[in-house]
Formats: C-alpha cells, sequence, structure tokens
C-alpha cells in the first residue's frame, strides 16, 4: 500500500476548515473509508469530532498517523504490531505531551531495532544464496560439461546445493 503525499489544502469539507471528512482523509491517504473505520475500531485512529450529522471529522494530524501505519505495514508488520509500536488512539489523547514523545521515540526505537534485525537475517540469507550459487557454478557446471550422460542425483558430493 503506497501513500502518496499529498497537501491538506481543498480536502475539506467539514464547517471546520481544519478538520477533515473520512473520504478527504482517505482519499489524502490513498486508502478506503473502510480502512478508516477498520484502524477506528482496532483505535488504530480516531476523529477529533462528530459533526452535527454525527460524520467523522479528523485532524489534519490524523494524515500522518495513516501514513505511519500504511508504511509500517508495507514493511511487513501486522496491524496489532503497529497498535504495540504506535499505541492506542485513544490513550495517546489523554497522555501529556512529553509522554507521547517518549512513547513515539520508544516505537521509532523498536521499529529500527526490528529493521536491524531484517538487514541482518537478509544478508545472512543473500550469503548463502551467493555459496550455493559458486557451488554449483564451480563444481556441478564442469560435472555435466565432462559427464553430460551420468546423473549425479547419487554420486554427487553437492547434491545438497540443488534446489531439485
Amino acid at each position: 500500500m503506497s501513500v502518496s503525499p499529498e497537501p491538506t489544502q481543498n480536502l475539506t469539507i467539514s464547517a471546520d476548515p481544519e478538520l477533515l471528512t473520512i473520504g478527504a482523509l482517505a482519499k489524502a491517504c490513498g486508502v478506503t473509508e473502510r480502512t478508516l473505520r477498520y484502524y477506528e475500531e482496532l483505535d488504530l485512529i480516531g476523529p477529533a469530532k462528530r459533526s452535527a450529522g454525527k460524520y467523522r471529522l479528523y485532524h489534519p494530524r490524523a494524515l500522518k498517523r495513516v501514513r505511519a501505519i500504511a508504511s509500517l505495514q508495507d514493511l511487513g508488520y501486522s496491524l496489532d504490531d503497529i497498535l504495540a509500536m504506535l499505541g492506542p488512539f485513544s490513550q495517546s489523547q489523554s497522555v501529556d505531551k512529553l509522554s507521547r514523545i517518549q512513547t513515539s521515540r520508544d516505537a521509532l526505537l523498536a521499529q529500527k531495532e526490528k529493521l536491524t534485525l531484517r538487514q541482518t537475517v537478509l544478508g545472512q540469507l543473500q550469503t548463502e544464496v551467493e555459496q550455493r550459487l559458486a557451488v554449483l557454478d564451480d563444481h556441478c557446471a564442469p560435472c555435466i560439461t565432462a559427464h553430460p550422460t551420468i546423473d549425479c542425483q547419487e554420486s554427487c558430493s553437492h547434491r545438497d546445493m540443488h534446489l531439485t
């Protein structure tokens, strides 16, 4: 899910020009209204208030939060993981600024740690693939050229490198 950065200008249809309707927020973030409602059910986001007609109205900060959620999903995090990292929306509204900053910092440090771990795992996988390719190129390819009619499944000492 790629999120396009769009300015918040001309996205409001509410009586309060600073607040965004759910449709405007969805459009600005490149997600569906249903996705935003689901995020609200999970307490990942929430409206700043409701209009007289009971429509959800979001603060422009919701743009950043939804984009952060989408970015974390792109990195493979589940919504439960994201909720643990960002904290519940309802809780973030009742704590002071210093606590919100510390929670954000802790969440970013956790993300950094997980990304570092993923980079390490990917590096190990890449090294393993390169080693297998080297064995196939150095040992198996010359064998096939020298003995094209011999089936090496039984006698090849490198058959564990073969994928088939």
